[in-house]
């Protein structure tokens, strides 16, 4: 169980699989993305890339976000998004789209754009500079849109022809494009 910090949905809970994978995004990281996002979140449209738990999106509606998009391409973290908004009574507020993140961005068609972009790819052998082109020439993206990725720091010297603010200074960083 993972317990969302701040907004309306305060203090609830979703619910992971055992023996998952997925790293969820920390409590503490969880706070300085919407610290920093402030108000500014209220009425926003998110995509969570590589969405795992969904705790990011979650906790994006729950401070006041119109909308996120899930886009997760493991079968049983859908099925717990799924059980997730269901529970927290958000369903009408989410998408959820099992497809490969890559696939997602290449082959978008701009219903919405989205104003709020945040990616938490797997940290292993992960091409991070790829993402970030597909992410910038994706129509998903709006010129206004706020980019974060959540990246181990060996990761980070990866992106040294990209511009970005980093925050965080352990293992796992914050960035912001």
């Amino acid at each position: 169980m993972i317990r969302i910090n701040s907004g309306e949905l305060k203090g609830k809970n979703i619910s992971v699989p055992r023996n998952s994978k997925t790293r969820p995004v920390t409590s503490k990281m969880r706070e300085t993305f919407f610290n920093l996002l402030g108000s500014d979140i209220r009425g926003m449209v998110m995509l969570d890339l590589f969405a795992g738990s969904g705790i990011m999106g979650f906790e994006a509606i729950s401070n006041g976000a119109e909308k996120c998009f899930f886009v997760e391409n493991s079968e049983v973290m859908i099925e717990f998004l799924y059980k997730n908004s269901m529970n927290l009574d958000v369903k009408d507020s989410v998408r959820i789209i099992r497809k490969d993140a890559f696939s997602f961005l290449r082959n978008y068609r701009p219903s919405i754009h989205f104003n709020l972009i945040f990616a938490d790819p797997p940290y292993e052998n992960f091409n991070y500079p790829r993402l970030l082109e597909e992410i910038f020439s994706s129509k998903a993206r709006e010129e206004d849109s706020l980019v974060f990725i959540k990246a181990a720091s060996a990761a980070v010297k990866q992106l040294q022809n990209f511009s970005f603010r980093r925050y965080g200074s352990g293992d796992v960083n914050l960035l912001k494009f």
